[in-house]
């Protein structure tokens, strides 16, 4: 850990010959298998912004190639820098997989090692002790990262880069948080050369279809919405690409890879009417031959006109996904969703009339589910005829809403511990919030999602989409 700031640092890195910083995505779990088969975008950001100023990476990317204890020890003495640093990029539920990768470098190395992503958010002091990390960097990287090079370079004091959490003397350092980029066009487009991209185009992903090689991207950040079962990283407020710097990114992965289908990641892609028609009037002109796929909000798109819906499908998206989380209305104002049963549903025939198809996702088991809610919700689905493979079960994520309320009620006591818990897939239960048993929640989600889909089923609609 990170004892003595900044003079121990300072010894490492002056020095004339080194290899480059190491960057890797511990996307994965300690059980070894590829938990993601979209690409780790956040961290090409972070190698672009770092060759931008001229610094040259590499990277290591244990997702899409999970190795053993043994194999990653062997791989990590081959790559790691002896006078560099390395950074580490995953989520909450890479924790346990995180912590013994530390381990795994320490024993190695004494180069620094520094965590990002949204694991860094809710408690980067208790992650930093917890795992043997030395810097944390919260928030959006880009820009935070080129500090922490310069630092690292002896150009720039550690109490002058904001946006991170150390240790000094065992003691927990917070710096100020770093304002969001305005002008996300500012930033250069993810290193894509640097990940086996040919593998990742083949990858299923939301859409599954013979013949498509898919890419994800992201045009905007942020979220306004304020359920309580999210946190989001990128803050409340939408900030947006310009649709030309999409588009052309869309254009090089095109004329790179042969990408025939785009998702977007983003909370709420959908968001403006004016944005989106802008959109696809840009995919259309250029003549584009691809499908995409995208998230938006019922209370937002519900408002959309029929010619924008048919827009969206000229350009290409024959498949949206929304956010419904329950059919319950009672279970939907708990959840701080903002949205209705009727704005679901006005959505969902809106979307289906001009010829796409909608993908849904519920939770099932939010504080104050019970027998009822659970049959509006199965009623709900019925009735707009949607399938729904599988539920996620409710899980209070570091960050949440429903996380703090369950630290302040004492359901989780140690935070160490249930970090270690997140281990696993959403639709596994991790921490029951209802007063069912575990074994009854259980079986009510099997049999819900079973008479959801046989009904579905019967009206035609199979699989994913409705």
């Amino acid at each position: 850990m990170v004892t003595k700031m900044p003079g121990y640092f300072s010894k490492i890195f002056h020095k004339k010959t080194r290899k480059p910083p190491l960057l890797i995505y511990a996307a994965g779990s300690r059980k070894n298998v590829i938990c993601s088969s979209y690409y780790p975008i956040g961290l090409a950001y972070i190698a672009a912004a770092l060759e931008k100023l001229g610094i040259e990476v590499d990277v290591l990317d244990l997702n899409i190639r999970p190795l053993n204890g043994h194999e990653t020890e062997m791989e990590l003495r081959k790559r790691l820098p002896d006078n560099g640093w390395v950074g580490i990029s995953g989520g909450i539920n890479s924790y346990p997989f995180i912590r013994e990768l530390v381990r795994l470098i320490k024993n190695i190395s004494a180069v620094p090692i520094v965590l990002g992503g949204a694991m860094c958010k809710p408690n980067p002091g208790l992650l930093l002790k917890t795992t043997g990390a030395d810097i944390c960097c919260i928030g959006e990287g880009e820009n935070t990262v080129t500090d922490l090079a310069q630092y690292f370079e002896g150009k720039m004091k550690i109490d002058d880069v904001l946006g991170i959490c150390f240790l000094r003397d065992g003691q927990v350092v917070l710096q100020p948080q770093r304002p969001f980029q305005k002008n996300l066009d500012d930033f250069d487009y993810p290193k894509f050369s640097l990940f086996d991209i040919d593998t990742y185009k083949g990858m299923p992903k939301t859409i599954q279809k013979e013949g498509m090689k898919s890419m994800t991207l992201i045009a905007g950040r942020g979220c306004p919405s304020s359920c309580r079962f999210c946190s989001p990283t990128f803050g409340r407020k939408i900030r947006m690409r310009s649709v030309n710097n999409v588009i052309t990114e869309m254009e090089m992965l095109i004329n790179a890879y042969t990408i025939n289908h785009f998702e977007f990641c983003d909370e709420q892609f959908l968001f403006s009417e004016v944005y989106v028609r802008d959109f696809c009037n840009e995919i259309i002109s250029r003549n584009l031959n691809i499908t995409w796929y995208a998230l938006g909000r019922v209370n937002v798109v519900s408002k959309f006109d029929e010619e924008t819906l048919a827009l969206i499908k000229k350009s290409g998206c024959h498949w949206i996904g929304f956010g419904m989380e329950s059919g319950s209305q009672r279970i939907l104002d708990l959840m701080k969703k903002g949205i209705s049963t009727a704005q679901i549903e006005t959505t969902v025939n809106n979307v289906r009339k001009a010829g796409i198809s909608v993908t849904g996702t519920f939770i099932l088991g939010f504080p104050g589910e019970n027998n009822e809610s659970i049959r509006e919700t199965i009623d709900f689905c019925k009735k707009i005829v949607l399938p729904v493979p599988s539920f996620t079960f409710c899980c209070p994520l570091p960050g949440a809403d429903i996380y703090k309320n369950c630290i302040e009620s004492g359901k989780i006591v140690y935070e160490k511990q249930f970090w270690e818990s997140l281990d696993a897939p959403l639709w596994e239960l991790v921490m029951n919030l209802t007063d069912f048993s575990d074994e009854e929640l259980i079986r009510l989600k099997a049999s819900a999602e079973n008479e959801i889909n046989e009904h579905a089923k019967s009206k035609g609609r199979v699989g994913w989409f409705g």
